[in-house]
C-alpha cells in the first residue's frame, strides 16, 4: 500500500514541476525582470498534486489491493 502512494507522490509532484515549467515556457510573461521559470510559486503547485496524486493512488491501491467491488458471488 505504502509503494502505491509513494509512486503516486512522485509522479504528482513531477506533473506538478513540469506542468508548471511547461506552461510558464510556452505562455512567458516575464514581470518584473524575473526568469520565467521561477521554482517558489511552482513549489505549491507541485505540493498539491502531490498530495492529490498520493490519495488517489492510495484509494486504488485500497480497491485492488481489497479486491473490491466483488464481482463473483461467493
Amino acid at each position: 500500500m505504502r509503494l502505491f502512494t509513494l509512486l503516486g507522490a512522485l509522479t504528482g509532484t513531477a506533473t506538478g514541476v513540469l506542468l508548471t515549467i511547461w506552461s510558464s515556457m510556452k505562455w512567458e510573461l516575464v514581470t518584473g525582470g524575473k526568469d520565467p521559470v521561477s521554482y517558489p510559486p511552482f513549489i505549491i503547485i507541485a505540493f498539491e498534486l502531490t498530495i492529490l496524486f498520493g490519495g488517489l493512488a492510495t484509494v486504488i491501491a485500497m480497491l485492488l489491493l481489497g479486491k473490491l467491488p466483488k464481482t463473483k458471488p461467493s
